[in-house]
């Protein structure tokens, strides 16, 4: 007969497996050749100053312990879920958000769907699957990071290091860093103040997306403009101009990039336009990355079209002199 240890873990690998089944849509297999893994989980909308204060302790802790560190995070938001309707734009996409994480060292990036299932799953049970399927030993919360199933009393203290310890998992809560959250920095965007969203996120605010056919207005006027189409659920900074990072096949230039309806001639459809100085190439279909520097001005009607030209030579050199 087994004791009550091996039944428990019997019972806890069944658990995990099945829960892996349910939950991962990545392809991935478990890492069951190393245990003592190092973990944390979150949505890291933007990846922000306080996300990457908590990925860093992960990262610092495993490098430590001679271990690989992982991160459980989720290709959509939950509002996307529970709230349909009231799911705020995103500060980085799932591609994005991945990308900066393996920047940052991460061993191994473990993307979710959030899902019903997801969601009825008890903090006991994810903590099963965590250890049985990834070998993960020790959990780091952010200090406001909670998960479980609805009716759980995750926001009792103490009670993720109670299950923790039923489990066999060290978890562990991390106090606060800074005052940024995904919250404040799309209302930040919202209001065009990407100087501020900057110092938040630690790096400029960057929308990434295809060069798509535009009207041709920007190069009978001399200045050439890349239309760039972003994915729906991105978050797009209020409408204006400014001097932007444009990155093309590795290399970076300055540019202008405007925002908006262009009222000038008489359009009503939002777009994204990158004048890039200096360069003057088919860039059709190709995938650029735009970063926010500067919010040079709102976006305006002009009495001409000569007057408008006056003003984009004033924007590309003030874009010039700030970047």
């Amino acid at each position: 007969m087994h004791g009550c240890q091996d039944e428990y873990t019997d019972r806890s690998f069944i658990i995990a497996y099945n829960i892996k089944k349910r939950l991962c849509t990545d392809g991935m297999q478990p890492f069951l050749l190393e245990v003592g893994k190092i973990a944390t989980i979150g949505f890291f909308d933007g990846m922000h100053e306080g996300h990457r204060y908590v990925i860093s302790q992960v990262t610092g802790l495993a490098n430590q312990r001679a271990v690989s560190s992982v991160v459980f995070t989720f290709r959509n938001h939950p509002a996307s879920l529970f709230s349909p309707k009231c799911q705020p734009k995103l500060l980085s996409t799932a591609e994005e958000k991945e990308m900066m994480l393996y920047e940052m060292k991460v061993g191994n990036v473990v993307m979710l769907d959030f899902s019903k299932e997801l969601a009825a799953t008890s903090v006991e049970d994810f903590l099963v699957f965590i250890r049985d399927g990834y070998g993960v030993d020790t959990l780091l919360l952010g200090y406001d990071n909670n998960f479980g199933r609805k009716g759980e009393e995750t926001r009792v203290p103490g009670y993720y290091e109670s299950v923790g310890e039923k489990t066999g998992v060290l978890v562990k809560r991390l106090e606060a860093y800074g005052d940024s959250s995904s919250t404040k920095i799309r209302k930040l965007l919202d209001d065009g103040d990407v100087l501020e969203a900057n110092k938040r996120l630690l790096r400029e605010y960057t929308m990434c997306g295809n060069v798509v056919c535009g009207y041709q207005v920007g190069r009978e006027i001399g200045f050439p403009t890349a239309n760039i189409s972003v994915p729906p659920e991105k978050l797009i900074p209020k409408a204006g101009v400014y001097a932007a990072h444009f990155t093309l096949d590795g290399r970076q230039y300055k540019s202008v990039v405007n925002i908006g309806t262009r009222p000038t001639f008489g359009r009503n459809e939002i777009a994204i336009e990158a004048h890039v100085i200096g360069f003057d190439g088919d860039i059709y279909n190709k995938c650029v990355a735009v970063g926010f520097a500067v919010r040079l001005r709102d976006e305006r009607k002009f009495g001409s079209v000569e007057d408008l030209i006056d003003q984009i030579k004033n924007d590309v050199n003030r874009a010039v002199h700030l970047l």
